[in-house]
């Protein structure tokens, strides 16, 4: 085993660093203390293996900056696996003790750090606020000339000083510099106060939603500025807004100032001061942008900016453009420097694009893909450090950016120092293509690029089907690995006609791995199968994920599926693909056309960051940490044909027993009865509660009722459907003015929203199974009721002698189970598609239904759930006597 290599090594390579810093600080072993505090704090201590010695951390900085004075306390350690055993960092052990030497304190760099920060707060009357930080090395391999370093920073506040808590994972000590050290001790006080953090996080989007809307109302409403002009008087605000530095300190090209714009004429206009700027920010920036991408930026931006009169004085003393770059430094350009705790690029490429003209039919085409389905894509098709990636289809670049990201990440892992700056340069200039034909949106990926780290350098103008697979600069073929694409549906093969021709070139070059697209189902479902057909000639088709309906602004009945392929080899007829239902991701959107930001009403309601690394780790073959996604539910394997070209998607491979359970009736019956309950005792709430299984009385039942199996009938042949159903509006109603229910698709209170009194003519008669056709809400109503949506209706049995409550009960419960997986929230079922779909019922000998057998199921159902409101009743009863200090006899 490789011995520490935390003296020879690591202690020097984080000294370095911290010298360079110029922060207050005294070093290990008697080194100089400058806070008596601290010293006092570390005097009076137990050691960390619990010992009477003196508490020596490697390292004490004392960052004082105003009137913020903040004890950073540092701990190294030398091997692998010593920089902390788990990231939540636990000081004590479950019996309240703490967990010193081996166990942990003594161990591990982090809990060592942090044991010493926990002391400093808790000195009486010491710090607030104290950091620890933990720095590692060790090398992968004994081959390795550099050592792999790594840098966790946590917080400890005096509120709850054996509270420890993460604030963010580095490479180097950088985060610790003076002009770094506002932001980290933003994120220290988010990290410690997460609602704080949030409220603050909303007003600052708040904020740049305003910022964003006076921008668009100063260049459109009172300019009447084009939407392209529009497009490029921001993106030339903001270019010339970054500057370039040296990396010393010092500006190469200087952010644009309001003072430099003061109206002047000629190469002084506003505009040519604007345009000079931008001009010498490509020039200069690092890595520089080629040549042809200068001019074709320079180009797209030189009508707006020089041949327009927005430089012209107006009533107010200032050109239109010195006014927008008023509004801007003002509104946006804080927002993009604290893009740690808000979407800046989301937001402001989602305004942006919302004002591009597109021309034709290709508006439908031209949407954004949401960054957490691009980061989605990437992981699914393994994107690493050492990937080429493009995408012949680019829009805005976001598929470039989360590749871009996620290859720096891996690059962190495997480089350091030196070699990693050498790496992620190469993964900006090299590893990263994408085309994209319309000019606009090409000056925007161009733009969210350089703003999100660069990697702009090969972003081609121009038109896919054209495109020679080389770059642009230099006469080399661009080695392909991964395609990540959302195409144009409105294209041939609704958009596969860029799969085919983009993995042709890297088959033909031999370079591809991965391919994934996301595409509107109906190319794998019959749509496009000559490009089905000819795509699965060499490559496999490995997955396909059905995503949210409301994936897309304005989109939100698009319906999408992510195809993920692996290149070169042709797809075998025995090859298992993984069909995964991923329409619940763990978000919820409210309605997408009304907003365009997908950051707003976009809500994590059930684990969100889980529900994706289980898809990604289902398709890459790794260990699931969690089961949202059943084997045999909402994840199937099953063979495709690899000539039929029209079997891609879940739907189409879905194997559900649409058997009901004895939980489906149970359930059913219990809520129905429950509800009647609460109306009867005027809504008081009756917690329910699981029974008792009855599924061996429940068996005998069907044994003495003739019941021979269970098979499949069309919904139609039991059922009826009214006519198109009576509404009325929600607005002409008064809630509790009648005694009438008022239904609606709600999933609560078995649908029924208020008792009303209206026109009679417009009542729905009871007796019938109510839809809730946006819902897929199934109830039964047993009154005449009112509704107030089209789209809902109701079946009515049509052997009236069976059509008893508990009958239709039992009904609801395979109704449930038989439609479910076939409709979701949203999924609109309707008369017309109903009239196809089937359930699974009970049957005879002689194949017809066994209403009996139903109609007992649901009685004994009903005696169990009664018994079971008795016993809580009587428990009931029971507490508040013992509460009350009473006996029954007491109350008679």
């Amino acid at each position: 085993m490789a011995g520490s290599i935390e003296k020879s090594e690591v202690r020097p390579w984080a000294e370095r660093q911290i010298e360079a810093l110029g922060w207050e600080h005294g070093a290990e072993q008697g080194g100089r203390q400058t806070d008596r505090l601290v010293d006092g704090a570390l005097r009076q201590a137990p050691t960390k293996d619990g010992g009477n010695g003196v508490n020596a951390p490697d390292h004490v900085i004392i960052v004082a900056d105003g009137a913020t004075r903040v004890p950073v306390l540092c701990e190294w350690k030398g091997a692998k696996g010593r920089l902390r055993d788990k990231k939540a960092v636990v000081l004590k052990d479950m019996d309240g003790g703490y967990r010193y030497g081996q166990k942990g304190i003594d161990k591990f760099a982090s809990l060592g750090a942090a044991y010493y920060a926990s002391k400093v707060v808790s000195y009486p009357g010491g710090h607030k606020l104290a950091l620890a930080i933990a720095a590692n090395g060790y090398r992968r391999a004994s081959s390795d000339v550099e050592p792999t370093y790594e840098v966790a920073v946590y917080a400890v506040s005096s509120d709850d000083s054996d509270k420890v808590v993460w604030v963010g994972d580095y490479s180097d000590m950088s985060f610790l510099a003076a002009t770094n050290w506002a932001s980290l001790l933003q994120e220290v006080n988010d990290a410690l106060d997460p609602l704080a953090a949030k409220l603050r996080k909303e007003k600052a989007s708040s904020s740049l939603d305003e910022g964003l809307k006076r921008l668009n109302q100063f260049l459109h409403t009172e300019h009447g500025i084009l939407p392209g002009h529009r497009v490029n008087v921001v993106t030339a605000l903001l270019i010339a807004s970054l500057g370039v530095d040296d990396g010393q300190g010092h500006w190469i090209v200087k952010p644009l100032s309001s003072d430099e714009l003061y109206g002047g004429k000629g190469n002084s206009s506003d505009g040519s001061v604007i345009f000079r700027r931008v001009e010498d920010y490509l020039k200069q920036r690092t890595p520089q942008l080629p040549t042809d991408k200068q001019e074709s930026v320079l180009n797209a931006l030189r009508s707006t900016l020089l041949d327009s009169n927005l430089s012209s004085l107006h009533t107010k003393g200032m050109s239109p453009l010195k006014e927008a770059f008023s509004i801007m430094s003002s509104g946006l350009l804080p927002h993009y420097h604290d893009n740690v705790r808000i979407d800046f690029t989301g937001k402001l490429f989602n305004e942006m694009f919302a004002w591009i003209d597109v021309p034709d039919a290709g508006a439908n085409d031209v949407v954004l893909t949401p960054r957490r389905t691009t980061d989605l894509m990437v992981q699914l098709t393994r994107v690493d450090a050492q990937s080429y990636v493009w995408d012949w289809t680019l829009g805005t670049g976001t598929f470039l950016i989360s590749a871009m990201n996620a290859m720096i990440a891996d690059a962190q892992t495997k480089y350091q120092g030196d070699a990693f700056r050498k790496k992620e340069n190469q993964i900006k200039v090299d590893q990263l293509l994408g085309i994209e034909k319309l000019e606009p949106i090409y000056v925007l990926a161009v733009l969210n690029m350089i703003l999100m780290g660069d990697g702009s350098t090969n972003i081609i103008h121009g038109n896919s089907h054209q495109f020679d697979g080389k770059y642009q600069d230099r006469n080399i073929t661009f080695p392909a690995t991964t395609l990540l694409l959302n195409p144009p549906y409105s294209a041939a093969g609704n958009g596969l006609i860029f799969v085919q021709e983009a993995f042709a070139k890297m088959n033909e070059q031999k370079t591809g791995k991965y391919g994934a697209v996301i595409i509107q189902d109906s190319a794998g479902s019959g749509k496009a199968v000559e490009f089905c057909r000819s795509i699965l000639q060499d490559s496999t088709l490995e997955a396909s994920i059905k995503m949210p309906a409301d994936l897309f602004i304005g989109k939100s009945g698009v319906q999408t599926s992510i195809y993920v392929f692996r290149l070169g080899q042709p797809h075998p007829a025995n090859q298992l693909v993984k069909f995964i239902d991923f329409r619940n991701d763990g978000y919820k959107r409210s309605n997408r056309k009304k907003v365009k930001d997908p950051s707003i009403n976009l809500r994590p309601v059930s684990d969100p960051d889980g529900r994706y690394a289980e898809v990604v780790a289902i398709v890459t073959g790794c260990r699931r940490e969690t089961s949202y996604y059943p084997t045999g539910e909402l994840y199937f394997e099953d063979t495709i044909d690899p000539k039929a070209g029209n079997d891609w998607n879940y739907d189409q491979h879905i194997s559900v027993d649409t058997k009901p359970s004895m939980d489906d009736f149970r359930h059913t019956v219990s809520d129905y009865m429950a509800w009647e309950v609460d109306q009867l005792l005027n809504r008081s709430d009756i917690p329910r509660v699981v029974s008792h299984p009855m599924d061996a009385d429940l068996l005998a039942l069907e044994v003495k009722h003739g019941v021979v199996g269970w098979r499949e009938t069309p919904i139609t042949s039991l059922f009826s459907l009214d006519e198109k159903m009576r509404t009325i509006l929600v607005r002409d109603i008064v809630e509790g003015s009648g005694d009438i229910p008022f239904v609606t698709a709600k999933s609560t209170n078995n649908g029924v929203a208020s008792y009303i009194s209206y026109n009679d003519s417009l009542k729905v008669d009871g007796n019938c199974i109510f839809i809730g056709g946006k819902t897929l809400i199934i109830t039964y109503q047993e009154q005449a009721f009112f509704t107030n949506d089209g789209h809902n209706f109701a079946l009515r049995l049509k052997e009236l002698e069976h059509s008893t409550k508990l009958t239709q009960l039992f009904l609801v419960a395979a109704l449930k189970r038989s439609l479910s997986h076939l409709y979701t929230w949203g999924g609109s079922i309707s008369r017309e598609k109903i009239q196809n779909d089937r359930l699974q019922i009970p049957v005879l000998a002689d194949s017809t239904p066994a209403w009996d057998y139903m109609e007992a199921c649901a009685r004994m159902l009903e005696s169990e759930r009664i018994r079971t409101l008795e016993n809580e009743h009587a428990r009931a009863i029971e507490a508040y006597l013992r509460v009350a200090g009473l006996s029954a006899s007491d109350i008679g």
